[in-house]
């Protein structure tokens, strides 16, 4: 299962980037991918730690019932907001 999820975050990076790239205009795309990549990085860094602080002060699955809600959050936002431009 683990091969398939690596391909699969992989292939998805790369397009979200290209998307990235080509939806900015040419005078700001580097900063664009800048900020992308400063959030990403804390995106990956982030969550570990404090899925660690809530599963030692609160129970061990704590984590998994956060990560859930802001799933179903961020979900619930993007259907309200998203509007396509095409």
């Amino acid at each position: 299962m683990a091969p398939f999820f690596s391909v699969a975050n992989g292939l998805s990076q790369a397009f979200l980037t290209t998307i990235e790239s080509r939806s900015a205009g040419e005078s700001v795309q580097g900063e664009i991918l800048g900020i992308n990549a400063s959030v990403t990085a804390a995106a990956q860094a982030i969550p570990p730690v404090v899925a660690g602080y809530l599963a030692a002060q609160i129970v061990a699955q704590a984590p998994i019932y956060v990560a859930s809600l802001f799933i179903v959050l961020s979900g619930v936002i993007f259907w309200l907001f998203f509007k396509r431009n095409y």
